[in-house]
Parts: structure tokens; C-alpha cells; sequence
């Protein structure tokens, strides 16, 4: 069965891997027309009715289910944002990161589930394993869940799917086992793990009761502009040695580091609008709990 907070693709892998075929084979079986294509769309989240129906016959969930496993229900928050119909292109470029973000240690807890929220620009932390999320693979350094794995054989959705570095987009998959990757651990009582268990409260329940929201109550999805708007800010107009005034110090400091990898210097100002959905977990985790602060 779907476990709580799944993505479609993910189940969908872990179904393939109980049948012991491929991602295709089973997007054969289940009669969703273009293969290929459907690969994309359900890696994307982007499912039409049609699909929805197909994959509820084959599997005997009901279409509620699979919808559930999708973004159909951010994507009522992004009407809220854009007007109706709210696209789930649009949804993608508003809310999504770059590929997929994980927990190892989830990961290896459920033996390769992947999490909807892993998708968002606003989860940055594992609140149950009291850590920051990885978002690359600590091999090759590919992100996870850009492309859909349409290849001749069962998944392995604990193992690196992107490609061997030289070997081209077309060659052997890296297989780096992600449950060994390295992530950054938090204290139980950290404030990352405070602001990120607000974020998932108000994506998933639309309660925001800190704050001003407290006696002013908004719209998930003015809350969600709010916070994106402040916390960019922040990191645009705050010294990197001030921002510690705004979140721990051991959050600075992985921040800071985040940025040298990426030969930003410390002076610099650090963050573009693109950064929340290509840049590290840290840029947001830092941004987000800083404006949750204010």
C-alpha cells in the first residue's frame, strides 16, 4: 500500500519492484498510453484524469488515493496565487525543487519510499530523524528524481539514479547507495526543526498561528508569499557574520559552507530568486527559520 505522504512515482516504483519489472513495463501493463511520456508526467506529478483512472483500475485503489499521492492538493494553494486554473506547470515552478531531496535515514526506514514533500522548496529538515535533507548524491553529485527511470530493469529507489560520471545521460547508473549519504544533524529542540514542523502544519492542515496570524489570520497561500519574500530578503540584505542574530550559529556555519562549494564568497550577497528551488537545503532552511523569527 501507498504509505502516508508518498509520491505517486515512488509507489509506483516500489509496486514495480514487488512485480520485479521495470518502471516501463509496469506503465505497459497498467495501459497508460506513451510510456515514455507518462514517465515524465508522473515523475512530475502531472497526471490527468485519464491517467488517474488508469492507474486506479490497475491497481484497484480508488482515485482518491492516487490523487492524494500527488500535488492536487498544493495545487489548490497555487490557485489561491495565480487564479484558477492553477497548472501544476505553475505549481512547479513556485513550490518545486530541482528533483527530489531525501532522508537516508528514511530512506532506509521504509526501504526506498520517497516522500511529496521531499518535492517542495518548503521542506527542508526530517523532523522525525532530526536532520537537514540531502539533495544530491555524495558520488557523483547528480540530483535525485530529475528524469524517469524508464530502463529495462526493476527500480532501486535507495540507490543513485543518476548517470556514471563520463558515461553520458544514456550510460550505467551510479547505484551510490543514498542511505549511507551524509546529512547534517539537528538537536531535537532545534529551530530548524521548529520552522519546518510550521511549515508542514501549514501545508498540510492550513494552520498558521504564530505571529501576526495568530490575530490576523491569511490564506496559506499568503503566508507561504510572506515567508519566501521575507526570508529572501533577509539573506539579500544580512551579512553572513550578522546571521547569527536570526538563526543558530551551527546553521551559519553550514550555510556559509554551502556557499563556498559553490565558490560564492562570504561577502557576496547569496541568494537569487532560483536558489530556493536549485540552491541546497541549507539556503532555505536558514531563510525560513530566520523569517519565522521576525
Amino acid at each position: 500500500e501507498p504509505l502516508r505522504g508518498e509520491s505517486l512515482y515512488s509507489w509506483l516504483q516500489a509496486y514495480a519492484v514487488r512485480l520485479g519489472v521495470s518502471v516501463g513495463d509496469l506503465y505497459w501493463q497498467m495501459g497508460l498510453e506513451h510510456r515514455h511520456d507518462a514517465g515524465r508526467r508522473l515523475n512530475a506529478q502531472e497526471l490527468s484524469p485519464e491517467d488517474v483512472a488508469v492507474i486506479s483500475a490497475a491497481t484497484g485503489y480508488p482515485t482518491a488515493d492516487i490523487q492524494a499521492l500527488t500535488f492536487v492538493d498544493y495545487a489548490l494553494t497555487t490557485a489561491e496565487i495565480f487564479g484558477p486554473p492553477a497548472r501544476l506547470t505553475t505549481l512547479a515552478r513556485w513550490h518545486r525543487v530541482a528533483g527530489s531531496q531525501f532522508c537516508p535515514h528514511c530512506l532506509a526506514a521504509s526501504g526506498g519510499r520517497w516522500k511529496l514533500q521531499w518535492l517542495l522548496i518548503w521542506t527542508f529538515a526530517c523532523t522525525q530523524h532530526h536532520c537537514l535533507l540531502a539533495d544530491r548524491c555524495p558520488t557523483c553529485g547528480h540530483r535525485q528524481g530529475t528524469r524517469p527511470l524508464i530502463g529495462p530493469r526493476p527500480p532501486h529507489p535507495t540507490q543513485c539514479d543518476g548517470p556514471v560520471p563520463g558515461r553520458g545521460k544514456r550510460g550505467a547508473r551510479c547505484g551510490t547507495d543514498l542511505e549511507q549519504a551524509a546529512v547534517v544533524g539537528l538537536d531535537p529542540g532545534h529551530p530548524a526543526l521548529a520552522a519546518q514542523a510550521t511549515l508542514s502544519a501549514l501545508l498540510d492542515r492550513g494552520v498558521s498561528t504564530w505571529g501576526t496570524y495568530r490575530r490576523h489570520p491569511r490564506p496559506t497561500a499568503d503566508v507561504l508569499a510572506d515567508i519566501r519574500i521575507l526570508g529572501r530578503n533577509i539573506l539579500c540584505a544580512v551579512p553572513d557574520k550578522h546571521l547569527d542574530r536570526f538563526v543558530p550559529a551551527d546553521l551559519v556555519t553550514e550555510y556559509r559552507r554551502a556557499r563556498r562549494h559553490r565558490g560564492i564568497d562570504d561577502h557576496e550577497h547569496p541568494v537569487s530568486a532560483p536558489q530556493w528551488s536549485t540552491g541546497p537545503p541549507i539556503i532555505r532552511a536558514v531563510a525560513i527559520s530566520a523569517a519565522l523569527q521576525v
